[in-house]
């Protein structure tokens, strides 16, 4: 039995979150309640059950032209795919019509509103039929709602399950990017580092020296409101370095505010001037023993040509996961390069598209 919710509030947090064991973070029920709080969005969640409980979560938000979260719009996504040279993505783009938004908007966006392992909240034990029953009733939705096309953005190259329903029922798809993880060998920055080769350990320990020699001060900040304020003024600047205008140093404190309040003993990892000026941050928070970097920023005519970037988001966490045992670290879509480099390893992530009739 298919069933329809329209808020994430109607669910228990700790049914949720086991359901979502092996899950993203943002999949758990924490970041999906920051979402739909900060996304302004009118938001679905379809579920399947089995014995009086339930078995799937498929979650979903609608997105519109007016919706400034780029890195999870239908159309923004596929037309920077296919900008990057993917020739699925050029090919579906070049089928749509020429219009601004492809004649893909308003439109679904199934599997959670994030940037990376987009999925269905799940037993393992959910059969392929089930699943099929929760995507057919998202594409009767779209067509109930007149929606213009139904997506899952970033399904991982791993959820062979949800891959082969989509390409069963017709899904056009493309890559979208890649996801990458880090696994820690053992405790202590030392045995991070003796896995690499010489040069590459010389190289980090060199970029460590610049940071020490800077007198910038590395350090885990508390997260009150004017810590949080700094931060999102940083991680604006971030986006603006990578081209998203159409957001706001406002938009991104409401989702560390967020961040702050739901998810699992979140912690902040802050690079600062001698003056006490916050110049970059990463943002990380615990969900089943994994810590996932969820958000950074950095003040970039202020580094100064320092590595900070590398010193706050890697090499300082990894010293911090050591001493309270974290195996893992999950660091997200994009920068493949520079996280292979550290250490990273990296999944395929497919965009999906259906163009609703």
């Amino acid at each position: 039995m298919i069933e329809q919710f329209e808020s994430v509030l109607e669910f228990d947090s700790n049914m949720w979150d086991r359901l979502a064991y092996g899950a993203d973070i943002a999949l758990s029920h924490g970041w999906v309640k920051t979402s739909e709080a900060t996304g302004d969005a009118e938001t679905v969640y379809l579920t399947t059950e089995a014995g009086g409980r339930i078995t799937a979560i498929l979650p979903g938000t609608i997105a519109t032209i007016d919706s400034p979260w780029l890195l999870t719009r239908t159309d923004s996504v596929l037309a920077q795919c296919a900008k990057e040279g993917d020739d699925d993505a050029k090919r579906i783009s070049e089928s749509l019509p020429p219009s601004a938004t492809g004649g893909l908007l308003p439109g679904l966006v199934m599997g959670g509103r994030h940037a990376g392992r987009t999925g269905v909240i799940r037993e393992a034990s959910l059969s392929p039929s089930d699943l099929e029953c929760l995507v057919s009733t998202a594409e009767d939705l779209a067509r109930e709602r007149e929606l213009k096309s139904l997506a899952f953005l970033y399904v991982d190259a791993r959820d062979t399950m949800l891959i082969d329903c989509l390409d069963e029922r017709g899904y056009e798809r493309w890559g979208s990017g890649s996801d990458s993880d880090l696994s820690l060998p053992g405790a202590g920055f030392e045995t991070y580092l003796s896995q690499f080769p010489s040069r590459r350990r010389s190289k980090i320990r060199n970029d460590r020296k610049m940071v020490a020699n800077s007198g910038l001060r590395v350090r885990v900040a508390d997260l009150t409101d004017g810590t949080l304020r700094r931060a999102a003024e940083l991680e604006n600047m971030l986006f603006g370095k990578y081209g998203i205008e159409n957001w706001s140093a406002e938009r991104s404190f409401r989702g560390l505010e967020g961040a702050r309040d739901n998810l699992n003993e979140p912690f902040m990892v802050i690079a600062e001037t001698p003056s006490g000026e916050m110049i970059g941050f990463s943002l990380v928070a615990e969900f089943h023993d994994e810590w996932y970097a969820v958000r950074a920023g950095f003040d970039y005519d202020k580094q100064a040509g320092v590595p900070i970037y590398y010193e706050v988001v890697y090499y300082r966490l990894i010293e911090l996961a050591g001493e309270r045992g974290i195996k893992k670290i999950h660091y997200g879509m994009g920068s493949v390069e520079a996280k292979a480099l550290r250490g990273c390893i990296s999944t395929e992530q497919y965009g999906f598209l259906k163009v609703v009739e």
